[in-house]
């Protein structure tokens, strides 16, 4: 039986909150508190038009412990699973490209609304989830 292990993408092996301070400060809206954007289904306009743009999501960096971990593990014969609430097409359409790029090993990255996560990562059966 393999093992499986769960990831967030965003946060966890993307430095999301690196290249959202930079778009602030890019756009004179520094100060702006983005948590929220990140941890519920926002309905902010701005938000929304930083998540809606593929530019800002292949200038994301990961995180490089992140990144080295992750491989390892991939490495060692292990399932990684990334599972995101990214939900704009721009934003799905650039996980697996970016990932790649980056040389990440994973499997197919799935996707789901924020309250919808625990029901997906349940039925991988992962040996944790971050």
């Amino acid at each position: 039986m393999r093992k499986v292990i769960a990831l967030d993408l965003d946060g966890v092996i993307t430095n999301v909150a690196k290249g959202l301070e930079m778009r602030l400060e890019n756009d004179n809206r520094k100060g702006i508190n983005y948590i929220d954007w990140l941890t519920t289904d926002t309905k902010d306009e701005y938000a929304l038009s930083i998540f809606g743009d593929e530019v800002f999501w292949k200038n994301l960096h990961p995180f490089m412990d992140a990144w080295y971990q992750v491989n390892n593990w991939f490495s060692q014969g292990i399932d990684v699973n990334i599972v995101t609430a990214r939900r704009l097409p721009a934003s799905k359409a650039t996980v697996q490209p970016w990932l790649d790029s980056w040389r990440i090993n994973t499997t197919i990255p799935k996707f789901a609304m924020i309250h919808e996560k625990y029901e997906i990562v349940k039925d991988m059966n992962p040996i944790f989830m971050v």
